[in-house]
């Protein structure tokens, strides 16, 4: 049931852009930005660990 409210939430959410603001957003697909690898290595290690707590694991658990 929360998972609803969440999805409903989000969706209502992005009917809030404005055609401009969604140009805008997709128009960062085409420049060329050299990647920060510092950055890409910070988000590799949030996202696995988001993954593994949603699964039951911790990081003393690897």
């Amino acid at each position: 049931m929360r998972g609803q409210r969440k999805r409903q939430d989000m969706e209502d959410g992005a009917n809030e852009a404005t055609l401009e603001e969604l140009q805008e957003f997709l128009e960062g697909d085409v420049l060329a930005v050299p990647a920060d690898l510092e950055f890409k290595e910070r988000l590799r290690q949030s996202l696995w660990e988001m993954v593994r707590l949603r699964f039951g694991r911790s990081r003393s658990d690897a």
